[in-house]
């Protein structure tokens, strides 16, 4: 016993330290929190957006609606199809997702600094100009 908690604070040794990130709180919006972590090690953006849009949102028989509209949040937008808005998130290499739970609709956007304009172009168009095609609503229902 004793030899295998010497291996383990051995191994602990050589860990590098942790570093806990440094989060601060911006005043961007009036009466919406939000905060700001920077890390300059590498050239891209990770945005994480909250809101509250979850399940719980849901009108009484109509369960599953908030996840139906974060799940077609990617499939359309303004006047790019499913396929032609796939495409140019995938041009840029952006990852976007909606992600629902019972109280949020998460959405997290990742990209290299040198796409962020045509990120957030494309993030802007989901949030205000979702398509929901039949075609895509029939596709994401299954």
């Amino acid at each position: 016993m004793t030899r295998r908690l010497a291996l383990i604070l051995c191994a602990l040794a050589f860990l590098a330290p942790a570093h806990a990130a440094k989060v601060k709180a911006v005043n961007a919006l009036d009466n919406v929190p939000v905060w700001l972590s920077e890390d300059h090690s590498l050239p891209m953006i990770a945005l994480t957006i909250s809101l509250p849009a979850g399940s719980s949102y849901d009108p009484p028989g109509k369960s599953g609606t908030a996840a139906l509209a974060a799940y077609l949040l990617n499939e359309g937008a303004g006047t790019m199809t499913a396929d032609a808005y796939q495409s140019a998130l995938a041009a840029k290499g952006i990852k976007l997702e909606a992600i629902p739970s019972r109280d949020w609709l998460t959405i997290n956007l990742v990209t290299m600094t040198s796409s962020a304009k045509e990120a957030f172009r494309l993030l802007g168009l989901a949030l205000s100009k979702p398509r929901f095609d039949p075609d895509a609503v029939t596709r994401v229902r299954l």
